[in-house]
């Protein structure tokens, strides 16, 4: 049975493009050798008073890949503040075209989703993971936006 985790975090330090597609890459990689799946956004600093930034991303594979590569996030220094989001099993992989897909957004770019929600540290202060289901919506509404356009 497939597994999925969705976690947000915050950047440590600023994130920069050659930053974001090396961690892309390296993330690629495994994930292809790993059988995993997802997405990851960033949301730049400069859009929401958040520090360095925020991250947010989905895994989906076998449980064991995907808690042994969130058990390494967890290592990774670059980031922070790791909260999960949501977790548990699914039927079919959501992002099954992607090892990682990635996007770079601007709170303009997102603000008006279903489910918006700044990430910024009222949001990590008030977190309650019971009444929170929309991030996997969420993050798939930007896989099938670029699947439909290529």
């Amino acid at each position: 049975m497939l597994f999925f985790l969705i976690y947000v975090s915050k950047a440590a330090v600023p994130m920069h493009q050659t930053e974001l597609l090396c961690l892309l890459q390296n993330a690629r990689s495994h994930n292809a050798y790993n059988s995993l799946t997802g997405m990851l956004l960033f949301v730049p600093a400069k859009t929401q008073n958040i520090g360095n930034g925020r991250f947010i991303q989905v895994l989906e594979g076998s449980k064991e890949n995907v808690i042994a590569i969130f058990e390494r996030i967890l290592a990774d220094k670059r980031h922070h503040h790791i909260t999960i989001l949501n977790q548990g099993h699914l039927n079919v992989r959501n992002f099954a075209e992607w090892q990682m897909g990635f996007e770079y957004i601007e709170e303009s770019n997102f603000k008006d989703e279903s489910g918006y929600v700044k990430l910024n540290d009222a949001f990590f202060e008030n977190f309650q993971p019971e009444k929170f289901n929309f991030a996997l919506n969420f993050l798939k509404s930007f896989y099938e936006l670029r699947t439909k356009i290529g």
